[in-house]
């Protein structure tokens, strides 16, 4: 089962990235559905059925509280190879790490591997293919580097299936851990 783990949206957040995400339609960007943004902790990939039951185990053990989250500006994480287009945590960035690098730990432990990039919080709105003109596309995240897309308080993380589809992923909550 394809899965990760992510804290939800709520609507008015969702309605704001999504406005301004609609500028990058074409030109080899492919927008994420609204209705399925999410800010993401951790992409699981394949997991079986004994390994949720570990990773369910690994989330029942964080130690947090609701926290206030932020989402302000655009960005993207490499330049020379623009492949993903998100909307930046600013307000509780440290709080979402402190989830992800309690969890990662945890499952390490439990010999379920980890990705070994650094880990940002983010929210993906779009991802990118082969585009013509670059350039114009890091300049138009750029225009929005201070965009305030609101504020909400994260009170659980999910843990997800992605179904992948023609249409665009369908999610489905596997399990919740409430703080």
């Amino acid at each position: 089962m394809r899965t990760f783990i992510s804290i939800d949206l709520p609507e008015q957040v969702r309605d704001s990235i999504a406005q301004v995400s609609r500028e990058f339609t074409g030109d080899g960007v492919i927008l994420v559905d609204k209705s399925v943004m999410h800010l993401s902790l951790h992409f699981l990939g394949d997991l079986d059925n004994d390994q949720i039951e570990v990773v369910k185990e690994s989330m029942n053990g964080i130690k947090a509280k609701s926290f206030e989250v932020g989402i302000r500006g655009l960005d993207f994480f490499n330049p020379s190879f623009l492949k993903v287009i998100f909307a930046r945590v600013t307000d509780g960035a440290a709080e979402c790490t402190d989830i992800y690098n309690q969890i990662s730990d945890s499952l390490v432990s439990k010999g379920i591997p980890m990705e070994e990039r650094e880990y940002t919080p983010h929210v993906t709105i779009a991802r990118v293919k082969r585009v013509r003109n670059p350039r114009a596309i890091v300049s138009q995240i750029r225009s929005h580097s201070d965009t305030d897309f609101g504020k909400f308080t994260a009170s659980s993380v999910k843990l997800k299936y992605s179904e992948l589809t023609p249409e665009g992923p369908i999610y489905t909550d596997l399990y919740e851990l409430k703080f």
